[in-house]
């Protein structure tokens, strides 16, 4: 949805979709990504409760910072070789891999962290993302709160496809 409205524009995008999950090594997914999934099948109230506790203590990221660049080392290897003008994250995680990236240099464009719930987390707020889109005047004010720029941030509600609307 977010690259057909791109080049809804008329003039000549050139996107890169980079999809984290088939380009992460295979280790990576099994220490980031099954754990999550598996709690929130087998224990909700135990995900419930880190998430709280994570929220709490204002966490700033979802993983040490060794795991997203050794686990992501092909994604940040291809954004270095497509040099983007604009890097958009549409997930937590995402955005903390863009921004490693842009902080060892990988690439110098700007974040954009396009939020697709109505509710953030610490860990959104990097100081390298440059721009927040956010789904609710609540996750407004909790970026604000967690230390982002109010004037860095449009709530413009969660991005939909409109073919599914």
């Amino acid at each position: 949805m977010i690259r057909a409205a791109l080049q809804d524009g008329g003039g000549h995008v050139e996107i890169l979709l980079v999809d984290v999950l088939e380009m992460a090594r295979g280790w990576f997914e099994w220490i980031y990504v099954h754990p999550y999934w598996w709690m929130l099948k087998h224990a909700p109230g135990t995900w419930r409760t880190l998430f709280e506790l994570r929220n709490r203590q204002r966490h700033r990221s979802t993983a040490p910072g060794w795991v997203f660049r050794h686990g992501c080392a092909d994604v940040l290897e291809c954004l270095r070789a497509f040099a983007p003008n604009l890097v958009i994250a549409t997930e937590i995680g995402a955005a903390e891999i863009a921004a490693l990236g842009r902080r060892e240099q990988w690439f110098d464009a700007p974040i954009l962290a396009v939020q697709t719930d109505y509710h953030a987390e610490p860990p959104w707020v990097q100081t390298e993302v440059d721009y927040y889109c956010v789904g609710s005047e609540e996750a407004r004010a909790q970026l604000v709160r967690w230390g982002a720029s109010h004037h860095r941030i449009l709530v413009s509600g969660v991005p939909i496809d409109p073919s599914s609307a």
